[in-house]
């Protein structure tokens, strides 16, 4: 019957990056084996290592002299650092959640026992209450002070050889330096305070900074990259870095794994809950607000949550940082929420439903759908709508609205979010409120028939608008079509159904 659907449709329808000036050649660099510390601030960026991102392709990390990256969400102190040589630790002080004392302990004796380096990073700044994150830095002899003025200003320290500014910086703040410990200004604002300073300690290093020197450059596209162009600041931070890592020895063989190391794990049926330290007192809530979340997602999409319908473990992963999560698959990640949990459950968790295949009109788009309305199904109605009504009016009063097609390419380009997340939120609308509710349900129990785990084929836009079409009863392909997707039944690789 399907396959039968799908043909009348048919009938109805008839790099590597080059060096740039000023930075050291890659055979006199040392490797660095690094960790992006994330615990406190969670950042795509910094995390993952795709092309655009600080471990990609064309980021940071010169991988042609042996250097590697690993993002870590774990206690600091209970992490090996055997063979790390640099440890960034990115510092939000918009959340105030304390640091450990004894993350101060390990980070002190990897740089003065063992000569690796440490960076702290004023990777988020904000004007909340700061005490948590200004007390960690104080432990290593600095503290963040007012917001800076003009323009950065690099010093004659060493590190600063033959790199003549810093660009694409945005927003720092000043240091107050405790005197007399070697502290080596490296970069200062208009009216002289320190922004940047490096010191000895014992073999290693620590550095402070209240900017983050890590950021995009204009240009510095995936595009733009075989033209020579990376992020910004990249020479400045190639010698920062070196520095920083001088003092210990690694071993470039070493593999270095990502990984959230928990400190306690809470099994909940087919799901583990793991937290940290940092995490640890909001497990209770998390489980309490999951046990409503994860019904009524079941009775809304129709199907099981993707892993356990494979007979396989969710994991759900407790981030100490705010409001932000992750999906990889089985495997979520969920930020600290000052109040309910129901709509960052619901929206990290719909990635995982809809697998074993991702959504492709727009994964983004239909899990903020599906948790903005998985709030109001639980009572918070005003704020549930308000995150939809946000997307929707973005997209659909974009002048760029027909221009965004999926299915002519996946990459977002430099259309906006509103617009790629909100055209697929308009569809999701469109059909709710016209087919009911229940719509979505028949989608997911069809998808699964459909496209079971294991085809062959990327489930496309294409097999998308045929199982749209078939659920509906009706010819959705032309009304995609109405909206600038180009949708075709031609395409359409879906297997033929048992």
């Amino acid at each position: 019957m399907i396959r039968n659907f799908i043909r009348m449709a048919s009938l109805m329808l008839c790099l590597a990056a080059l060096p740039l000036t000023g930075t050291a050649q890659t055979k006199d660099r040392e490797p660095i084996h690094m960790i992006n510390d994330v615990t406190h601030d969670y950042s795509f960026f910094y995390a993952w290592s795709n092309p655009r991102n600080f471990g990609g392709k064309y980021g940071y990390v010169d991988k042609a002299s042996g250097s590697k990256m690993t993002q870590s969400q774990a206690t600091i102190s209970t992490i090996d650092l055997t063979n790390y040589n640099l440890f960034n630790v990115f510092l939000n002080r918009k959340w105030d959640l304390a640091y450990l004392d004894d993350d101060v302990t390990a980070l002190t004796q990897f740089a003065e026992r063992d000569g690796g380096g440490v960076f702290l990073v004023l990777s988020s700044d904000d004007q909340q209450d700061a005490s948590k994150a200004d007390a960690f830095v104080s432990q290593f002899g600095a503290s963040f002070g007012k917001a800076g003025s003009g323009k950065i200003s690099l010093t004659d320290h060493a590190i600063n050889q033959g790199i003549n500014k810093l660009s694409a910086v945005r927003n720092y703040r000043t240091l107050v330096l405790t005197p007399n410990i070697g502290w080596e200004v490296i970069a200062t604002d208009k009216a002289g305070a320190p922004l940047m300073a490096i010191r000895k300690v014992g073999k290693g290093h620590v550095a402070v900074s209240g900017f983050t020197p890590f950021v995009k450059a204009p240009k510095a596209s995936v595009n733009n990259a075989k033209r020579g162009f990376r992020f910004a600041n990249y020479a400045f931070s190639q010698a920062l870095m070196q520095q920083l890592a001088s003092g210990k020895a690694v071993d470039p063989s070493a593999k270095l794994v990502d990984a959230f190391r928990p400190d306690r794990v809470t099994e909940l049926g087919a799901i583990n809950i793991r937290s940290t330290a940092y995490s640890e007192h909001i497990v209770e809530n998390v489980i309490r607000d999951y046990k409503k979340v994860a019904p009524v997602m079941e009775s809304y999409l129709g199907v099981p949550l993707a892993a356990v319908d494979s007979n396989d473990k969710m994991t759900i992963d407790l981030l100490a940082t705010y409001g932000s999560g992750v999906s990889r698959g089985s495997q979520i990640g969920i930020g600290m929420m000052k109040e309910s949990f129901y709509g960052i459950l619901g929206h990290e968790m719909a990635h995982s439903w809809v697998l074993p295949h991702t959504e492709p009109l727009s994964n983004e788009g239909i899990a903020i759908w599906i948790g903005s309305n998985i709030r109001i199904m639980l009572g918070e109605r005003a704020e549930g709508e308000k995150a939809i009504a946000q997307r929707v009016n973005g997209a659909r009063n974009n002048p760029n609205f027909m221009k965004w097609d999926p299915a002519r390419s996946r990459r977002d380009g430099n259309f906006p979010k509103a617009l790629t997340h909100g055209k697929y939120m308009i569809i999701l609308q469109h059909f709710e409120q016209k087919y009911g509710q229940e719509i979505l349900a028949k989608y997911f129990q069809a998808k699964r028939q459909l496209a079971p785990a294991g085809i062959s084929q990327r489930f496309s836009v294409h097999d998308s608008a045929a199982i749209w079409s078939y659920v509906t009863g009706e010819d959705q392909f032309s009304y995609m079509n109405s909206l600038g997707i180009s949708v075709d039944p031609a395409k359409v690789t879906l297997p033929a159904s048992k």
